[in-house]
């Protein structure tokens, strides 16, 4: 077996190692620079806040398999408001309360659209299925 030290064993570069570290850094800089990574960080940070209501109702929805939806809801903010916060947790119920008086909206809407059509179908061919 060899018996090497670091002393002995020659170095790729011949630059002193401090030389290494502050070329590393800038082109770090500059490739960071050049790769536009704060705007692609603000930009995944915008849409991830627009993702996380629609994110949670599908956990909601999930987990509303496996036990009550309204279990599921307060277990999601205990959860939530352990991690970020009661504050955080306040915005996620509000959140999720306004998705909820939303869904009940648009559900009611698409119901009485889809009512209309059904019944002027249904009156101008006796039938409300599509043939």
């Amino acid at each position: 077996m060899h018996d090497a030290t670091l002393e002995t064993i020659p170095s790729p570069n011949p630059q002193p190692l401090a030389a290494q570290v502050w070329g590393l850094m800038r082109q770090t800089v500059q490739e960071w620079q050049e790769d536009k990574v704060p705007t692609q960080a603000a930009a995944l940070a915008y849409y991830t806040v627009f993702a996380l209501a629609p994110l949670l109702l599908v956990v909601l929805a999930v987990a509303g398999l496996f036990t009550s939806a309204d279990a599921a809801r307060d277990r999601l903010i205990a959860e939530i408001s352990g991690f970020i916060g009661q504050d955080g947790g306040a915005w996620v119920r509000e959140l999720l309360d306004r998705a909820r008086a939303t869904r009940a909206a648009v559900s009611s809407v698409w119901s009485s659209a889809r009512a209309g059509c059904c019944s002027a179908r249904a009156a101008r061919s006796g039938s409300c299925r599509r043939r």
